[in-house]
């Protein structure tokens, strides 16, 4: 019998369907330039939905064993970080005020998370808990903060 709570069922839909979320949130960044009607509106969207879908994915419960560890910690970190930062990408789209702050805090953490993991050499961290696709997720992230935090600083141009 499935006892999962609700928000673990969410959050194994969300990992499950992680390509997707990536592949979407890259084809929403390609239409933007293109100057497509309702783009805007569509990176919106789905900015808004990819970011509640990380943070609903980083409420997941563990078993008491991984619970005591720094797994939960870092994978309910690595969830929220990526929120804050997909948000700050969609208010500075908006052209809100401060929006770079929420860019750097979420994608600063990200990134850190990221180095985290590539340097665990003492295993504290159980790797398995990290799929390829949650690293593609924390790269992916960061890559499009930095373009983001560039065109801010008029270095690129977007």
């Amino acid at each position: 019998m499935n006892n999962l709570k609700p928000i673990d069922k969410i959050s194994a839909r969300v990992l499950k369907n992680e390509y997707l979320f990536i592949s979407l949130t890259v084809v929403a960044f390609a239409l933007k330039p293109l100057n497509i009607q309702y783009s805007n509106l569509i990176t919106i969207v789905l900015l808004s939905t990819v970011s509640l879908a990380y943070v609903l994915a980083a409420q997941k419960s563990f078993p008491e064993e991984e619970a005591k560890e720094m797994n939960s910690f870092f994978f309910k970190l690595g969830g929220i970080a990526s929120g804050i930062a997909i948000i700050g990408i969609l208010f500075n789209i908006l052209d809100f005020p401060n929006s770079k702050m929420l860019v750097i805090v979420g994608s600063t953490t990200v990134m850190i998370i990221l180095g985290i993991i590539a340097i665990n050499k003492d295993n504290k961290i159980n790797m398995s808990l990290f799929s390829p696709t949650l690293k593609l997720r924390f790269l992916f992230i960061s890559l499009i903060s930095i373009v983001f935090l560039l065109d801010e600083y008029e270095i690129i141009a977007i």
